[in-house]
């Protein structure tokens, strides 16, 4: 008895362990296997973006794409092994296929029999009267009878005099005096409601823009505190660090673009010089500052993994400084 109970406590522990084991090992490939990515973009005489995620040797893929023929609208794609799991927009299902028409039975068809032929004798019995008598009183019964009239579908029921007579009556005409005082009193009553709902809005305003001027030293107290200033680089310093972990490991393409105000396009060629910085020879960016133009394609590819975001959110939670500013802003 004892041996038996051994070898299924045996048995027992060693599931356990493959259980363990199994969690664990997708617990690790969820944290640090690479989610690769794709971004691909292009403008010439139509646009298209696409965007192309997969994870653990493409057996989840993600696709969303935008198309400027189909008016930008989103769609997206998920993929397990291959086999499609959810759509946007999804599929229309296919229409019935129109039935068949009935088959008629087939039934034995009834036999008519055939009709006697009536043989006129030439002679009538003596108790029947003949044939031209029968016609002569059908014709003087028809002419004694007056005709009757037939009720004609179209010809509607009269209608009484009195519900005429009432439907035709009509409510008696105020004076011109009194309508005119009326409208008169109904436009000076929507004017004044319209200036009373003006004045109140103007009010409002003066009492957000007291109020903000009130406040105004408060935020810069709640901004300049030591606390507040150490909390604010630890938050650049996990943005730092998600760009450094995240960021495109490849960015190639040429980009030609322009404003109707010069100064906006310098302004942007500023800012995507640094961009050149990172990427000098595979990334070509071209201002024009004569025309409002905007083509060219460009290709994005790069790698991430979860446990990048779990760190970062583990240091922002147990961050002191951090925690204490949002809850000041929270009371704010």
């Amino acid at each position: 008895m004892l041996h038996v109970i051994l070898f299924i406590l045996k048995i027992l522990g060693i599931l356990l362990l493959v259980l363990v084991g199994l969690f664990l090992l997708v617990l690790y490939a969820v944290l640090f296997v690479a989610v690769s990515y794709q971004i691909q973009a292009e403008k010439k005489e139509t646009g298209q973006v696409s965007a192309f995620a997969s994870w653990l040797f493409r057996i989840v893929t993600v696709r969303f794409w935008l198309k400027e023929e189909e008016d930008f609208s989103p769609r997206f794609q998920l993929r397990l092994f291959g086999f499609p799991l959810w759509k946007i927009p999804g599929e229309e299902r296919p229409k019935k296929r129109s039935e068949k028409p009935a088959k008629k039975k087939r039934g034995r068809k009834k036999r008519k029999c055939p009709k006697k032929k009536e043989t006129q004798s030439s002679m009538s019995s003596p108790m029947e009267p003949p044939p031209d008598f029968l016609q002569a009183g059908a014709d003087e019964e028809r002419l004694q009878k007056p005709a009757e009239r037939q009720p004609d579908p179209k010809e509607v029921p009269p209608v009484f005099e009195e519900e005429r007579l009432n439907e035709k009556k009509k409510p008696p005409k105020r004076p011109l005096f009194e309508r005119l005082d009326q409208k008169i009193k109904g436009v000076f009553q929507r004017l004044c409601h319209k200036i009373r709902r003006i004045w109140e809005k103007i009010k409002q305003i003066g009492r957000t823009i007291r109020r903000l001027r009130d406040r105004k030293n408060d935020f810069l107290t709640f901004w300049n505190l030591e606390e507040h200033r150490r909390a604010r680089g630890a938050l650049l310093k996990e943005v730092k660090y998600l760009w450094k972990k995240s960021r495109p490991r490849k960015i190639k393409g040429q980009i030609l673009f322009g404003f109707s105000d010069p100064a906006h396009t310098g302004l942007c060629m500023g800012a995507a010089g640094m961009l050149c910085a990172w990427y000098p020879k595979t990334l070509r960016i071209q201002p024009d500052f004569e025309q409002e133009i905007l083509k060219g394609e460009i290709f994005i590819k790069g790698k991430i993994r979860c446990y990048v975001f779990v760190r970062i959110l583990l240091r922002v939670y147990f961050h002191k400084d951090i925690r204490h500013m949002y809850r000041q802003w929270q009371q704010f």
